[in-house]
């Protein structure tokens, strides 16, 4: 039950069981003092009722006072009494006076003439009936009520009796049903507090179980999902620091060694350990190409941390994804054909457009290219990209016939820094960071990127990319084409 309704029945009960519970304590008390309720003689006993109605149609005296007989037989010692009267004295019976020896003084005004009706007076109740010149009287003794007392105790008495009764109803009503209610909401509270006391601890693993339907259990799984967020935060936060101890560490591995080979082979300029020109010129290239290594590996580490910083401009537009493959291997076939590796289309959707950056997803797929040229295991090797049209994506595998990766390094394949040779002594073989700056690509371009050994050997990588990602905002910014 929810926290509204259970509020909504406190307030109902609040009025209902005290209002409840001061008629019932008002009739109790009336009954009490007055040995029953305050009702009619001719209600209690309907029979005087017949025998008062018959008498205003009748005037002979033997009826009525045979009538009076038999109730009175009836009804002995009942508190009631018929008498009747001729001429102002009772004919019967014979002890009326006796019997109303509490009430003398009255009598004389009811056998007045003129004085009929019902007359409530102290601790008597009088039904006058009259039919010429006989008056019949209904006398009865049970009753208690009177302006000012009852039984004998102050009305006043009574009614503080009554309104102790219901204050008190009132206030243990409230004590019980505001009990039942701070219960319903100070329970889950604790819970809620018990929860955030193990977060605070460090606990991120703990969760809330909370059955009751009611508004608790909405908090309650929404503290569940935040814990778990937090969990991610932390999670992703360590991952993040153990990829910047290793980014730090693979800059200066990759930086190292260019720059040995540098000062090598200045300072053997430098001692004439290079004496003819062909060798001066020898070791000058040498300083070129490693320059220029770590210009690139510079390069790289600046678009991957604009990707990483979401701060990297991309520029969408729409364009036929099989015009645009068909382009790429027109272009670098040539290239990494001379350096053992041939580019091989195998199926191209035809008039299919897609909203992308183009210059991008050539990086993307160039890394790729670059990383199966790096690592074949043969004079001449092939790689085969096959693109497919589904619903909303477009699939690129790009597939070689290299070494592929070990299993168990398939997770760790587009992490930065990442080379299948874990002593990483072949800085000749990449950077790391390619196809970690082309899984960043993909994933700005709202893709995912996955790799999987195949059965013939070799890697394949699967570029999916959506035809209409869902940015932001469009970027109209020139992309840099470093990669």
């Amino acid at each position: 039950m929810s926290i509204r309704r259970r509020l909504f029945l406190s307030n109902m009960l609040m009025l209902i069981i005290p209002i409840s519970a001061s008629v019932l304590i008002a009739y109790t008390i009336l009954f009490i003092f007055t040995g029953g309720s305050e009702k009619p003689v001719e209600q209690s006993y309907p029979r005087a009722l017949e025998i008062m109605t018959r008498f205003h149609h009748s005037a002979d005296l033997d009826q009525m006072i045979g009538e009076a007989e038999s109730f009175n037989a009836l009804f002995d010692g009942k508190d009631v009494l018929i008498a009747v009267a001729h001429e102002g004295q009772f004919v019967y019976p014979s002890d009326v006076e006796a019997r109303l020896s509490d009430h003398k003084a009255i009598l004389p005004v009811l056998l007045t003439e003129g004085v009929t009706g019902n007359i409530s007076m102290n601790n008597l109740r009088v039904t006058v009936g009259q039919t010429g010149e006989y008056r019949m009287f209904l006398f009865d003794l049970s009753y208690r009520l009177t302006d000012t007392q009852i039984f004998g105790r102050p009305l006043a008495f009574q009614v503080f009796l009554i309104f102790a009764g219901l204050l008190l109803i009132v206030v243990i009503t409230n004590r019980v049903l505001t009990r039942l209610l701070t219960r319903s909401i100070t329970t889950p509270l604790g819970i809620l507090v018990d929860g955030v006391h193990q977060l605070r601890d460090g606990n991120l693993a703990y969760r809330i179980e909370y059955k009751k339907n009611d508004e608790f259990r909405q908090v309650c799984e929404d503290f569940n999902d935040m814990a778990a967020y937090l969990q991610r935060m932390i999670d992703r936060q360590q991952r993040d620091e153990r990829s910047r101890k290793e980014l730090l560490a693979g800059i200066s591995h990759d930086l190292r060694t260019p720059l040995t080979s540098i000062k090598a082979y200045v300072e053997g300029l430098l001692d004439g350990v290079a004496e003819d020109l062909p060798t001066q010129l020898k070791y000058l290239k040498t300083i070129r190409q490693k320059a220029e290594d770590i210009d690139g590996l510079v390069d790289k580490l600046f678009l991957f941390s604009k990707l990483e910083m979401d701060d990297y401009p991309f520029r969408f537009e729409d364009m036929d994804i099989g015009q645009e493959l068909e382009r790429v291997v027109a272009e670098y076939a040539e290239e990494y054909g001379n350096k053992g590796l041939t580019i091989v289309l195998e199926s191209l959707p035809e008039n299919v457009l897609i909203h992308t950056d183009p210059v991008q997803l050539r990086s993307a797929m160039l890394n790729i290219i670059e990383n199966s040229a790096r690592y074949k295991n043969k004079p001449e090797g092939q790689i085969c990209i096959d693109c497919r049209d589904k619903t909303d994506t477009i699939d690129i595998a790009m597939t070689d016939d290299g070494p592929g990766v070990d299993p168990d390094s398939l997770p760790l394949l587009f992490d930065v820094f990442y080379r299948s040779d874990p002593s990483r002594q072949n800085p000749n073989k990449g950077s790391g960071l390619g196809l970690a700056i082309t899984r960043r690509i993909i994933e700005r371009m709202g893709g995912s990127i996955k790799a999987e050994n195949v059965a013939a050997g070799g890697l394949r990588i699967t570029l999916t990319v959506p035809k209409d990602p869902v940015r932001p905002e469009e970027e109209t910014h020139e992309a840099d084409t470093h990669y």
